[in-house]
This record gives C-alpha cells, structure tokens and sequence, in this order.
C-alpha cells in the first residue's frame, strides 16, 4: 500500500466549535454544515469543486485551503448534487431538493434558475455543458436545456426546453448525463439509457429522434445511475451491478449493429453494491466509482478484447477515505480527485501504473466539521447545553465543548423529571441517562426500547412525558405509552400500552405527541390532523377512554400535520400543512361548543414550533425558513399580530427547516443543509 499524506485539518473530540458569521445590519445568524458528504466533483486549473450535502466547497489543488459556498450567498439551498465548469471558469451547480434547482457563480454573484424559470423540477440530480456552453440538466421529472445567451446573470435573453418520457425519454428520474461530440445527449435514468440526438436544434422538438436502451438490448440492469462516452465513441452504463458498454457503431438509431458487453463482480468488480460512474484518464483506463470502492479498468480501449483487461479495486484498506466512491474527475496532471460520501474529498496519485499500489500516493481533504450531518433534524436547548440530533447521530454543543452520541439517528427529544433524556429515533425509542454531566460519557446508560419490547413500531418521530413520568411515543403505525416504573435497566416491571385508528385515532401514522396534565394525549397525524386521548389517568385500562378527532367537522379539516406544542395558558399550537394553527379547547376538549380556533398563514407543513422568553412563537415551516409570530399576547385576536419570516437570503443556512429551539435569548434553528443559529 502507497504512502498517505495528511494535508486536511480536524477538530479535537473536545473542542471550541466554531461557526460561519453572516453579519447583517439586524440579527446575526451564525451558520454550520457538515461538507465532507461529496456528492459530485469538477476540476478547473487548480480549484477543485466539490458539491456537498453541506454546500459548495471549492479547495485550492496547490494550498490544500477551502472555501465554503453556502445558501445565504444567493442560491437556493445546500444540496449540491451537480457541479459543471463552463469556459470562463465559472462553476455552475444543480441542488437536490424541491426547492432547489440550477444556480451558477459568476463575479461572485450567484445567479439561479427554477420551475418557475423553465426548468422541469428543482430536484436536480446531474449536470452536463456541451460544446455550445449549453446546459443541459437531468431531474427527477426529465431534463432540461438552457442556453442563457452568453450573460450567465442576465435571465432576459434565456432560452429554455424540458424533456419527458412523452418525448422519448425511457424514464423521467435522471441520474446521469452526458454529451458527446456528435451533439447527442445521452441520459442515465432508473428505467434504462435514453439517447437523444436533437439535429442540432434542442429547442425545436420537431426534428428530435429518440433512442432508448433497456436489459432487452443488452443493458446489465435498468438502474442505471452514470453515462459516459469514451473517445471511440463507445457509451458505458454505470449501473446496478457492474458497468455496461455499447458500441452503436455509426447508427445511433438502428440497434441491429450494436456490440454489448458487460463487466461485473465475475470480471473482478466488487461482488455486491452499484456502479455510480465512469470516468476516463489520458491514458484511456475506466476508473469505476462504486458503492464498494474505486475501480480501474485498464484494457478500456478495447473493452470487448477480454485478454488485455486488468481490474484494480481500491478500498479504505488501500487508503481511501471511505471504500465508497460517488465521482471522479481528472486534473491536467492525470490526478484523481474522488468525492467520496460522509468522507470528503481524496485525492489519488496512482503513480502510473494502477496496478501497481506500491507508489500510490493518497491526500485527503477534509474539513474541518464538526457537525456529524448537515441534515439536522430535532433541537433541544438545556441552560448552555444545546442538543442536537442528525442522521450522524446526537450531540451535545456547548460553547466550550461538544460530546457525540450513537444512539442511532434521533427525531425527537423529551427530557424527564428524574434526568433522562428520552430519544425517538428511526429504530426505536432510547432512554440516556448522561448522569447530569453531558460531557462526561463515564458515568451514561443507555436503554434502548423496539418493537420486541412492546413498541408498536421502531420509527418514533415524537416523545412526550406525562406528569406521572409516562413516556408517549409517536410512530409509523400507531402511539405508544411506556412506563419504565423507575428501573430503566430492567424491563421486568415495564408496562406497555398500544393505540390505533382500532380505538378511535384519526389515523394510525403519527407525527407529533403531547402529554397534557394526567390524563389527556394530543397526538398529530399523517393525513387525518388532531387526535386527543382521554386515558382518565389510567391509560393501561382502556375501557375508560375517550377520543375525539380533529378532522372533516372541524375548520382544521383532514390534512397532515407535523407539530404540537401547548403553551402555558392551555393553548394548543399545531403545525399543519396549510399553516400554524391556535386552539383553545375550553377545558373540555371532547365539547366543540366552546372550542376557538385561529389559523396564521405561516409556512408549508410547519415540523416544529417553540416560544420564547417574551411569548413569540418561532416555527421551522419546512420549506420556506423559519418565522416568528408576535401575538401580542393574545392569539386569537389577529389585530396586533406580527409576523416575521426569515430565510436563506436574510442568512439562514438553508431554506429546509424542521425544528427550532429557544434558549437564553438565542433562536437555533435545525435544517436540511446545516444548522442556524440566531441572535435576534
């Protein structure tokens, strides 16, 4: 195994953290992403451009120095699943969300395109410029085209076109592009290879012809997730399972002449896992990103001459970063530059001969993140320890130290009177007891709780503690009630209670639960709005119960909801997919006569609400950033209301919010693509 050159810079397990300043004349938003998820890789001259889960890194090849592009720049939101680099060097990018789509940097000034522009679908999932500075953008519905007239940040004189399998295309989800010199787009997509050859004129459909590949044609599988043409003209399939090659020979169009072939785990390539790409360097050898690892295929030039052919796989145990591979490109140098997912970027010297592994030279670069995940998804704030759970796990910031947790990947947080931490995860629930000292792992216990245990399912994506110490989960299939009757460890004397649409809920897919006083359960659904529960303090004795629902007959109606929260006066705050809504059941919740409701035009599905010190309700909208509701104290006058919303362009992180917490006067606010935190 080669030598390996450390060039990247790491955080100490206990550490100051630091985070992005974006100052404003108003509030100062303090922003963190985790960008060693790579998604996607570009090289031009010595910048490397790197698209994250956590934004747009741009390294510098020669210094090993970054520089980070977030949201609040100017482009819509931190995903970056495609990154292109035209003639004058500017990088463009496609973002993988719904509210994403193409931006581009030019001048530093970022300039962004949506459905709105023309594109098919703001979920972007590749990119291709051809010979004509075209851009052509695969999305989960098509692709599109772009000529923006040569003024990348002047929209006016734009021209646009989008493809759907009504054109041709064999599938609409598009995971890879390619043009070839011909002036042919050739597109991967989950049901097969589709070639399009648009006559030199992509805006006129009328002389389109389309040319679809599927396993009936010689395809290894339909999955197919890259495309690239190699200088012989010869298309290669990344697909599910190994890689395919078609030689067309001269007639796109007519299959009768095609040539076949395909390399899989029998020709030496991982045995399990996909291909992602195929990339070629100077001297025609198809380096393979996969799933298990970075492929070289020398003997490329010939792909359907077995005899020359020798396969080298590459793994973390010869120095990667982490044995899966998404992309590769090549600088001048004949350098591979490996974007490699929950790793980084590598930087892979084969020193010639790929094969040879003894003078291979690896260089990681990695930043300096310590967040796990920028995919942040519950907040809990304790005095001046916030908690903060990812699909990395749980942490524990403070602004001296930060502790990680693997407790699996948390929704939900609810700490207890007796001091522990409740956690609703994607595989069950779990109870941390941290001891009082967040930061000291000596002294934790951990108990994790599934379906064996009495949990009706394992995905808990709310938790709430009754008065009597009772723990009420939301899940994928029902609620249920645990109580631990003080002895974590043991699970002898536990007492478990299950409830579904069977005993009067609304629905069974739960979103959202709140315990209120010792004897009624809010719970917020999938589809069928509010539940509550009057268990008569006895909720393992279901022959009292009482359930009313929230649905047709009520001014709510049956939507989806994602958020509860009742405030000091008894108000209950759902958040629900046509705004935040106030509720004030009366004290007798099963008696809509003297039931008063108010809805606030906040938001899309609104997946988290908290109040602070002075009463405002701060709600993650989900789509559209965070807002903040100052009711003057009286929600069901709407006459002294304020509304507020804040968003990307005002410095949020990401427009993707899903929780928000409140604490000793700062506002955090958990997203998408990183996490926010705000100083009003």
């Amino acid at each position: 195994m080669g030598s390996r050159l450390l060039v990247a810079l790491f955080l100490a397990a206990v550490a100051v953290p630091t985070f992005g300043l974006v100052m404003s004349a108003g509030p100062e938003w303090e922003n963190i992403t985790y960008s060693n998820s790579a998604q996607c890789v570009a090289v031009a001259g010595d910048s490397i451009w790197v698209g994250t889960t956590g934004g747009l890194i741009q390294w510098s090849a020669a210094r090993a120095e970054f520089v980070r592009h977030l949201a609040p720049e100017g482009f819509p939101d931190n995903s970056v699943t495609a990154v292109a680099v035209d003639a004058a060097g500017r990088p463009w990018i496609g973002l993988g969300s719904w509210n994403g789509g193409l931006a581009v940097l030019d001048a530093g000034q970022w300039t962004s395109w949506s459905g709105a522009d023309g594109l098919g679908s703001d979920w972007v999932t590749c990119l291709a410029i051809d010979s004509f500075g075209r851009k052509w953008v695969g999305t989960v519905r098509g692709i599109s085209v772009l000529d923006d007239g040569g003024t990348a940040a002047d929209k006016s004189d734009d021209t646009w076109q989008t493809f759907w399998t009504a054109d041709g295309l064999v599938g609409e989800n598009v995971n890879g592009i390619y043009t070839d010199r011909a002036g042919r787009v050739w597109c991967a997509t989950t049901s097969g290879v589709s070639v399009l050859d648009p006559g030199g004129t992509p805006f006129d459909k009328s002389d389109d012809v389309w040319t679809s590949f599927t396993t009936v044609d010689g395809l290894l599988a339909d999955a197919v997730y890259g495309v690239s043409v190699d200088d012989d003209g010869r298309a290669w399939f990344a697909a599910k399972g190994g890689v395919s090659v078609v030689d067309v020979r001269s007639t796109v169009s007519e299959k009768s002449d095609d040539a076949w072939i395909s390399f899989g785990a029998a020709q030496g390539l991982p045995t399990s896992g996909n291909a992602l790409a195929v990339t070629f360097d100077v001297a025609g050898t198809a380096w393979i990103s996969h799933q298990n690892g970075l492929v070289a295929l020398e003997g490329a030039a010939t792909p359907f001459d077995r005899s020359d052919d020798r396969v080298t796989t590459f793994t973390a145990a010869d120095g990667l970063l982490k044995s899966s591979v998404r992309a590769v490109a090549f600088d001048e140098r004949g350098i591979a530059w490996c974007a490699i997912p929950s790793g980084g970027l590598d930087r892979f010297d084969a020193g010639g001969m790929p094969a040879d592994k003894s003078d291979d030279t690896w260089t990681p670069y990695v930043v300096d993140d310590w967040l796990p995940s920028s995919d942040v998804r519950v907040l809990v704030t304790e005095g001046a320890v916030t908690w903060i759970g990812s699909s990395g796990g749980l942490i524990a910031y403070s602004d001296r130290q930060i502790a990680r947790f693997s407790v699996g990947v948390p929704l939900a947080l609810c700490r207890g009177v007796d001091g522990v931490l409740w956690i609703g995860t994607t595989g069950g629930l779990v109870a941390f007891d941290d001891g009082g000292t967040a930061f000291d792992p000596s002294d934790d216990a951990i108990t994790y709780f599934r379906t064996a245990d009495g949990l009706v399912a394992n995905y808990v994506d709310g938790v709430s503690l009754d008065v009597a110490g009772r723990v009420w989960c939301a899940t994928s299939e029902g609620i249920s009630v645990l109580d631990a009757a003080g002895t974590l460890r043991d699970k002898a004397d536990d007492r478990w209670a299950t409830f579904t649409s069977g005993d009067g809920m609304s629905g069974d897919r739960a979103n959202a639960i709140a315990a209120e006083g010792d004897r009624l359960v809010w719970v917020v659904h999938e589809s069928a709005s509010v539940s509550v529960l009057d268990h008569g303090g006895t909720p393992f004795d279901k022959t009292d119960d009482v359930w009313a629902t929230y649905v047709e007959n009520t001014p709510i109606g049956k939507r989806s909801g994602y958020s509860v929260l009742i405030d000091g006066s008894g108000v209950k705050w759902f958040g629900l997919c046509d705004g935040v809504w106030a509720f004030d059941d009366g004290g007798s919740p099963l008696d809509v006569d003297d039931d008063r409701w108010l809805r606030f035009d906040i938001g899309d599905c609104n997946p988290g609400i908290a109040i602070d010190e002075v009463g405002r309700k701060w709600v993650a909208t989900g789509w559209s950033g965070v807002s903040v509701l100052d009711d003057g104290g009286t929600p069901f006058d709407a006459s002294d209301d304020i509304v507020t919303n804040y968003t990307a362009a005002d410095g949020l992180v990401d427009d993707r919010t899903q929780a928000v917490a409140v604490g000793g006067g700062v506002i955090w606010v958990a997203t998408d693509g990183g996490l926010s935190r705000l100083t009003p």
